[in-house]
């Protein structure tokens, strides 16, 4: 995936950068903007690697690899909701095993703190996508692109 943003902070190599999401009327990947708001401004800072040695004010293409992307929603959204449906499961099955009153509390209970400990588990792994800085923008007017 790749995204124009303009430079707004240089700090040693890195680079402060802004996107404003929408204004992508004739744009053929703005569906995938309505996920930051359809029409509506979105707007994101993110510091990258200033590899091309960029001004404040340059536009620039980011680019983000989608598996990157698909990993860290993994990590951020899928592990935490498996842990939290296995471990409701098996708290109710110990539940109803040891005969304890309000399986269902004990149930919801154990699933609750299964997926904050996914969630805590899950800050410990690093999966924050690398984003590069590719090359200054040619003025195209589509902001995101696939």
């Amino acid at each position: 995936m790749q995204q124009i943003v303009i430079i707004v902070e240089i700090k040693g190599d890195d680079a402060l950068v802004r996107s404003d999401q929408g204004g992508c009327q004739g744009c053929e990947a703005k569906s995938s903007c309505a996920a930051l708001g359809g029409q509506q401004k979105a707007t994101f800072m993110l510091s990258v690697s200033n590899r091309l040695m960029a001004k404040v004010g340059d536009r620039v293409v980011l680019e983000m690899d989608d598996r990157a992307m698909l990993r860290a929603t993994w990590w951020l959204y899928g592990m935490p909701m498996l842990a939290f449906i296995g471990s409701g499961v098996l708290m109710h099955a110990l539940a109803t095993m040891m005969q304890w009153s309000s399986v269902d509390l004990w149930a919801v209970s154990g699933a609750c703190i299964g997926m904050a400990m996914m969630w805590r588990v899950s800050s410990y792994v690093d999966q924050k996508p690398e984003v590069q800085m590719l090359r200054f923008d040619s003025g195209e007017i589509c902001l995101v692109q696939e």
